[in-house]
This record gives C-alpha cells, sequence and structure tokens, in this order.
C-alpha cells in the first residue's frame, strides 16, 4: 500500500475526508436537486454540509455561543475552490497548497467556536479524569496481586 496525499481540495473533499458524509449528502440532498441542475445541486449540498458543521459544533462547544454562520458561508464560497482550476500543478506544488489552506481554514473557523464554547477546557478535564481513573484502577490492581 503506498501512502499518497491530496493534490487538491476536490481530492482532499471528495475522496478521502469524511466518505460516509460525502455519500450521504449526494444520495440525500444531490441527487433529487440535480434534475434542477448540477451547479443548484452543488450548492444545496454545500449549504447542507456547513449547516450541519455549525450544528456539531454548537453542540461540542456546550450550546453556549449561538452559531456564528461563519462555516455555512465559507462552505457556500468554498464551493468554487474545490472545483478548482483546469490547470494541473505537479504534487510538489499542490500537496502542500492543499494542506497549507486546510491548515489555514480550520484554525479561522473551526478552532475559535470551539474554544469560545470551552470545548478545549472541558476535554483537558475529561481527559485528566481518564488518566486518574486509569491510574486509580492500576493501583487497585497491584494491591489486589500484592496479596
Amino acid at each position: 500500500m503506498t501512502l499518497t496525499f491530496s493534490t487538491s481540495l476536490q481530492d482532499f473533499w471528495a475522496r478521502r475526508w469524511n466518505l460516509l458524509m460525502t455519500n450521504i449528502l449526494r444520495l440525500t440532498v444531490y441527487e433529487p436537486i440535480k434534475k434542477w441542475g448540477h451547479l443548484k445541486a452543488q450548492f444545496a449540498a454545500f449549504v447542507v454540509s456547513g449547516l450541519m458543521h455549525e450544528i456539531i459544533l454548537f453542540y461540542l462547544g456546550g450550546r453556549v455561543n449561538p452559531p456564528t454562520w461563519e462555516i455555512t458561508c465559507f462552505f457556500c464560497s468554498a464551493r468554487k475552490l474545490v472545483k478548482g482550476s483546469r490547470w494541473s500543478r505537479p504534487p510538489m506544488v499542490s500537496t502542500p497548497l492543499t494542506v497549507g489552506f486546510l491548515t489555514v481554514t480550520s484554525s479561522w473557523l473551526l478552532f475559535p467556536p470551539l474554544i469560545r464554547g470551552g470545548f478545549d477546557v472541558k476535554s483537558r478535564r475529561e481527559i485528566v479524569a481518564v488518566i486518574d481513573y486509569v491510574k486509580d484502577i492500576s493501583k487497585q490492581i497491584w494491591v489486589l496481586q500484592s496479596y
């Protein structure tokens, strides 16, 4: 098996990232709307995907802050970016560009809502609680084995 990286945003989102969601959106949103046009169906799929991201971040953030709609707006405008240009770039150029774009947009769009909702603090508490639990269990096992 050869490890290859995405060479475009379309390759990343359509063929590598969250294929289950891609298939669900294609079957439930894109295909039914396609009869009114490919672009309308594609736009609808991106809107629904953006809304789903807003809902997920709202609940991960502890339902503290209302959605800002930044992600939905980004998804609606990113449709054109995902399609990309017909000019092909060598993988040595396109792969770092794709990784860079994904890194910048995720740090700009995904992390701030999670931090505003305190997800980082809550997740750290959960991790510490799991580590403490494992320590307690291992101590109990060690004590039982010494008898």
